[in-house]
């Protein structure tokens, strides 16, 4: 067991960039959180509350998007207001949404900092935009940024000069201590999923021309911001060596350890794209309504504001969780309940799996470099399934997490994916998350 990690202990090089940081992170996952009121005149008073509910249930950390790409156009011009939308209304694809909005960017991550600061909570900053965040926005917004930008070099460098404008304008307000480290991508290694319709995995070859540039942007946002911390993220334990940049200061995972055992009959071995609405199983049709909205209703919201461009494919999963039987959910709950009994004994065995070979990579590619696990645990996408909510047995697994990683020396972690003021759990378990998130910041002892 490695020791409890210290800020106190980070290699000499880096001690600057750490000064001021807690020695542990309790990090509410929460993607919209610059997003979720629908105008900026209802912002402060709406980020104020949250950021209250935040410390409240024992979070000292907020992890969420950025805005970068909503700050400045691929030509430097700054951006008005951007409207977005409820995704694909009146479907729903996640458990963290937005409903119809419309903000200038800038002015709410303002207003966000000086609550956060106020409340003694520190930001991860990270930017979603190929991945998720465009999934809200409007087309006029979309096609810049993605056929504006078909190239990894052209994301990377716009990317860059974006996190350069987010924390210039933090210094200027002197906002830059509440900044817990900045995340260039969320997942990098995703992004080839945005750049071509066949989905595939990062060659050697685009590891090798990409690392590189991802290094140059990492030490030119250095050298602009000295005073803060920057992170890889990987949605996986499983990382690519050959893709890390070697000059990050900050190793972030995602360790998704509970999901498959959970929910993979269910959900993620139908997250394909090619699924239609005629084609679920036995095993799952049984759960599924008569009435359920189709492929092509769900495909019709979802182009509604932009066109769906290749990327994870989440149509299925739609047709899936819009179309439940509300009389079959309590069958559906004790057929989760019944796959977490079965897979409990194995579980903090996997957890430590995926940390043992973090940590190998650590030491490899970045010698002493904090580890945190950003996000991770589990992820029920819908808000009608509430195994996790109703299972104090989960929760009491979810402490164990919490003792297991401090011990083993990460600097932060999750309670789990779902744990944001927007998250049907915030209320039903806000003493749990209180419960779980000190015992990662002070420990058994408390």
């Amino acid at each position: 067991m490695a020791d409890v990690f210290r800020v106190s202990n980070v290699p000499e090089k880096s001690k600057a960039r750490f000064a001021g940081k807690p020695d542990h992170l309790a990090i509410c996952f929460w993607m919209w959180a610059l997003f979720n009121a629908p105008s900026d005149e209802d912002y402060p008073a709406y980020a104020e509350k949250v950021l209250g509910e935040i410390a409240e249930r024992g979070f000292n950390c907020v992890r969420m998007d950025d805005g970068a790409g909503l700050f400045c156009d691929i030509r430097g011009v700054p951006r008005g207001p951007v409207r977005w939308h409820r995704y694909a209304r009146p479907y729903q694809a996640t458990r963290q949404t937005s409903e119809d909005g419309c903000g200038l960017i800038p002015k709410r991550l303002l207003i966000f900092c000086r609550a956060a600061a106020r409340h003694g909570i520190r930001l991860i900053l990270s930017s979603w935009y190929y991945m998720h965040t465009n999934w809200y926005l409007e087309e006029s917004v979309n096609a810049e940024l993605f056929e504006g930008l078909p190239t990894v070099a052209g994301r990377i460098a716009y990317f860059t000069e974006e996190h350069n404008r987010i924390l210039r304008l933090l210094r200027e307000n002197g906002l830059l201590h509440v900044v817990a480290f900045v995340e260039l991508f969320n997942e990098f290694e995703n992004l080839k999923y945005t750049l071509t319709p066949e989905a595939g995995k990062i060659t050697p070859e685009e590891a090798a021309a990409w690392r590189p540039l991802l290094e140059d942007a990492y030490a030119c946002l250095k050298r602009e911001n000295p005073e803060i911390l920057f992170a890889w993220d990987s949605s996986t334990p499983w990382m690519r060596k050959d893709l890390i940049p070697r000059n990050a200061d900050v190793l972030n995972y995602h360790h998704y350890y509970m999901w498959g055992a959970l929910y993979g009959w269910l959900d993620r071995s139908l997250a394909t794209g090619r699924l239609k609405d005629t084609e679920f199983p036995p095993e799952i049709a049984c759960f599924l309504r008569k009435d359920r909205p189709s492929r092509e209703d769900i495909v019709r919201a979802r182009s509604r504001w932009g066109k769906i461009r290749a990327g994870f494919e989440w149509t299925p999963r739609m047709m899936l969780f819009n179309g439940l039987d509300p009389a079959k959910i309590p069958e559906v709950e004790k057929r989760i309940a019944d796959s977490f009994d079965e897979n409990r004994a194995s579980f903090m065995g996997k957890l430590k799996e995926g940390l043992d070979i973090v940590m190998k990579i650590r030491d490899e590619i970045l010698p002493g470099a904090p580890v945190v696990m950003g996000e991770g645990t589990s992820c029920c996408t819908c808000d009608k399934i509430l195994f996790e909510e109703h299972s104090d047995a989960f929760w009491k697994m979810l402490e164990e997490q919490a003792l297991l990683l401090r011990g083993n020396g990460l600097w932060g972690t999750v309670v789990r994916t779902g744990s944001a003021p927007v998250d049907i759990s915030w209320n039903m378990r806000a003493e749990s998350f209180r419960k779980v998130n000190l015992l990662f910041l002070n420990g058994a002892e408390g």
